[in-house]
């Protein structure tokens, strides 16, 4: 950060441009994954983005965060499918298709156990991406309820700056 009324450096740390729609996406999601890590108390989250090829992971927090980062998932995933119908998984007791997705990706993250959720981020209906989050143990239902209202904020967010999602 550089001083008022003085140009930066050329090996000075820029902040990023505040009308950046990208850079307030990313700052969004990273927000969100790590409220989501403190506040519910789980042991690892991912956020993927979906794009016409797929969704690829653009946040992770967790044991082996730097491996998962640009994982990609095919749009046929059944955890993918379920995100665009809007319906939230829960792979506990007994997962399903999309429950053992979920948990086989927050595997590579570093987390193991029978608690995972995969949120879909869908804001004015349209399906952007997902949360994931896993833990030892299953998850109750508060916090599952906790971990969908702070992605809510997140959509919300998204479609009051209606910023174009597309990029």
């Amino acid at each position: 950060i550089t001083l008022p009324l003085r140009a930066p450096r050329a090996n000075e740390k820029m902040t990023a441009d505040p009308h950046d729609v990208t850079a307030q996406l990313k700052d969004a999601l990273l927000t969100l994954s790590g409220v989501i890590l403190r506040e519910v108390g789980c042991d690892g989250v991912m956020v993927h983005r979906v794009d016409d090829e797929g969704a690829v992971a653009v946040v992770a927090h967790g044991p082996r965060m730097f491996d998962v980062l640009g994982l990609r998932t095919r749009l046929l995933d059944p955890a993918i499918v379920a995100a665009a119908a809007g319906i939230l998984v829960v792979a506990e007791p007994t997962p399903g298709p999309a429950g053992k997705s979920v948990l086989s990706r927050l595997e590579k993250l570093g987390v193991s156990g029978t608690g995972a959720v995969m949120i879909p981020i869908r804001p004015n209906g349209t399906l952007f991406g997902t949360v994931e989050l896993g833990q030892a143990a299953a998850f109750d239902g508060a916090a599952i309820a906790k971990a969908e209202g702070f992605v809510r904020v997140v959509q919300a967010k998204m479609e009051a700056a209606d910023w174009k999602l597309d990029a």
